[in-house]
């Protein structure tokens, strides 16, 4: 199994880090990572050097962060992104948040920044990750009019986006919340399995827990319950996804 989508370059991992990876590979295939500010890109590159095929990368500008952040600051954090493409498996999480930005100034701050992460992933043939909360729809009207292919919607909840979402090709990923939600658990009865990918978001998401990549085991469990299949297939099916979405370099 893989989790897709975890953030260990978070303070949150600071006094325990190094022991938590290696639980992780007692158990995992392997973890992405997502850097989503320009601030842990280089941590996040180190991280993924000390552990070679097992910790995987994703970076990009999470739309949250776009305000404080200079077009200046954004420029540089992109170019050490086209020095380390080797390293780099997908662009994101990035995209749109209107939660936070709920103003027209701000949004179209976020759009423009979007925008040029869209370019990057373009122009370095990688994947993209999407961050679009409270923003599925605008997100996904701008990839589609874009042509975009190589898509994975994070954290997806918008039921009523899922069906374009899979007609276009795309995947989505589902996470902890499936344990307590109703609309992620309609979300993932929806969803082919072929086109979902396991995340933990850690160590956000965990409800009272504390949330490591090691409770990918509880979404899988929940995921086969919901889909009437065996753990077993939904384990290694939804690893299979991540391989194939984000090119990794792995045999599952």
């Amino acid at each position: 199994m893989i989790d897709a989508h975890a953030h260990l370059e978070q303070q949150a991992y600071n006094e325990d880090r190094e022991e938590v990876i290696k639980k992780c590979k007692e158990e995992l295939k392997a973890v992405v990572i997502s850097s989503a500010h320009p601030k842990n890109f280089d941590f996040s590159v180190k991280l993924v050097r000390h552990h070679p095929k097992f910790l995987f990368l994703t970076a990009g500008l999470h739309p949250i962060y776009v305000p404080e952040i200079s077009r200046d600051q954004e420029e540089d954090f992109m170019d050490k992104v086209r020095k380390n493409n080797d390293k780099i498996y997908g662009i994101g999480e990035c995209g749109l948040d209107y939660k936070v930005a709920n103003g027209k100034r701000e949004r179209e701050q976020q759009l423009e920044a979007f925008k040029r992460q869209i370019q990057l992933a373009e122009e370095l043939h990688l994947p993209l990750v999407i961050h679009a909360r409270r923003a599925f729809k605008e997100a996904v009207e701008l990839l589609v009019n874009l042509e975009k292919e190589r898509v994975l919607m994070h954290f997806f909840s918008a039921e009523d986006l899922i069906e374009r979402v899979i007609e276009k090709g795309w995947y989505i990923t589902t996470n902890t919340t499936l344990l307590w939600s109703r609309e992620m658990q309609k979300i993932a009865k929806k969803a082919p399995l072929e086109r979902i990918l396991l995340e933990t978001d850690s160590p956000w998401l965990g409800g009272s827990e504390r949330n490591t990549p090691l409770s990918i085991k509880k979404v899988a469990r929940k995921l086969s319950k919901i889909k009437n299949r065996d753990f077993e297939e939904v384990w290694n099916r939804c690893g299979r996804n991540a391989v194939e979405f984000f090119n990794l370099p792995l045999s599952l």
